[in-house]
């Protein structure tokens, strides 16, 4: 079913052959949910693929070699190898699936990827719980070349801000999400309170130790009147005792702020952009910069020695209860926008961002109210279940010809989407192509406080 070598998009969808998740990573369901998803995408997106005018090639992309365990039986290997012999769309990469493995899947993918359709302008990756409208997909992106160079590094997404990055247990996604802008205006105003508590803790007037500050930030003393006595910043990060399941979001965040502070762990890199992991693109030069660039997988083998590596190790694959609500550490989408940020930020080179819009392309999840599918929409993403009617709603809801979105291009900062003083994405000419920031005056107000910040002499 893939396209020759003429593709002008390849997409490869990542999928489970094997069920080491069953000690890895239980979020992420079996190996013949993945063989049923994988049958599904096939049936809706055959005859668009066979269209003589299609130039996408699908793939799913799952890992070759099994785990060592004896859940990996011999009749699944003739199973997946039947498959590969009948469809010949399976695109096998030299991993085993494991909790910390996710974002290796991303490289693997463009790596295979990239010699085998040489003129390919762009890739795509996404998970097998995503039905993607091919056709619109193709059409976007067609349009995308024509707004930004098709050379140059170009990242395409449902795009957020990432506050920082936790350099000693390498958490890229824990750290704070902070909604759902295209703008980094409120990643910028938490990365502001994080600094100025930190800094508050570095030159602290009242000698607060760093077991104090733990007890009452984190520990079963806090108090937030305590911590206000010696940094307003700090009293602000800290959560009042309650049951963990009353916890929000956000409580969670501040938790993993206060953490990280106390750790002297939040790195000096600015805040960073990243992309929806459920399907999103790199143009072909940005692709082959990642492949190349040694730093990410310097990166990876730096995450197999950290704390939650090592425990994970120690008890046989087996994840920790606390985390057995997440696919994978960290979040393969979040590593990635850290990638293409630091590698970009270390070699001066300029990004093109291009934001495929909340609930007018790209919709998280399934919905049939507020922002349904439409012939806008590219992505419906949370379909776990193959035999859910939001396959073919989602399928029936867009098959008409494409509605373009609207995009200005222009600076980041002339755009209003950065606001962080420094940030590689002004010092480097990077360029946002969507809508302007509709808050354009809370972004500038929160750019102030930050400059008046940095002229205060405070350490960021």
């Amino acid at each position: 079913m893939p396209r020759p070598k003429d593709a002008f998009v390849v997409v490869g969808l990542l999928s489970l052959a094997y069920d080491s998740n069953v000690r890895c990573c239980p979020k992420r369901g079996s190996s013949s949910l993945g063989a049923a998803r994988r049958r599904k995408i096939r049936e809706l997106s055959r005859r668009f693929l066979e269209e003589p005018s299609s130039r996408v090639a699908l793939h799913f992309v799952l890992a070759a070699v099994p785990p060592q365990s004896k859940l990996a039986t011999g009749a699944l290997d003739r199973a997946l190898q039947e498959e590969h012999a009948r469809e010949g769309d399976l695109l096998l990469v030299n991993m085993s699936e494991g909790f910390l493995e996710c974002a290796r899947k991303y490289l693997l993918f463009f790596d295979a990827a990239l010699p085998r359709y040489p003129n390919a302008q762009y890739l795509v990756a996404g998970d097998d719980d995503n039905y993607i409208q091919l056709a619109h997909l193709e059409a976007d992106l067609r349009l995308v070349s024509q707004l930004v160079p098709a050379t140059g590094m170009t990242l395409w997404g449902l795009l957020t801000w990432r506050s920082y990055y936790n350099n000693l247990s390498m958490d890229t996604s824990g750290v704070g999400f902070m909604g759902w802008d295209p703008v980094d205006w409120q990643a910028a105003r938490f990365r502001l309170l994080i600094d100025r508590c930190a800094a508050d803790l570095e030159h602290n007037s009242m000698n607060i130790s760093s077991r104090v500050f733990k007890l009452q930030m984190l520990g079963a003393t806090r108090n937030a009147s305590l911590v206000r006595r010696w940094s307003t910043a700090c009293a602000r990060l800290v959560v009042p005792l309650r049951e963990r399941a009353l916890l929000s979001d956000m409580d969670h965040t501040r938790q993993q702020a206060a953490l990280s502070i106390a750790s002297r762990a939040v790195d000096p890199s600015p805040p960073f952009p990243q992309v929806n992991g459920p399907c999103f693109g790199v143009s072909r030069a940005l692709a082959q910069r990642l492949v190349e660039d040694a730093r990410p997988r310097r990166w990876l083998e730096r995450l197999r020695e950290t704390e939650i590596a090592r425990t994970v190790q120690a008890r046989g694959g087996r994840i920790p209860s606390r985390m057995r609500g997440s696919a994978c550490f960290p979040m393969g989408d979040s590593v990635f926008g850290f990638w293409v940020s630091d590698v970009l930020r270390a070699r001066h080179e300029a990004l093109n961002i291009v934001d495929s819009p909340l609930f007018v392309q790209h919709h998280p999840w399934p919905t049939y109210t507020r922002g349904h599918m439409s012939n806008r929409s590219i992505v419906l993403h949370d379909l776990k279940n193959p035999n859910s009617s939001a396959w073919s709603f989602a399928a029936r809801m867009s098959s008409g010809p494409f509605q373009p979105t609207r995009r200005t291009c222009r600076t980041c900062e002339d755009m209003g989407w950065v606001t962080w003083p420094g940030s590689v994405a002004v010092r480097d000419g990077w360029r946002c192509c969507g809508k302007p920031a509709e808050t354009r005056e809370l972004a500038r107000e929160c750019r102030d406080r930050l400059c008046g910040h940095r002229q205060s002499g405070a350490t960021l």
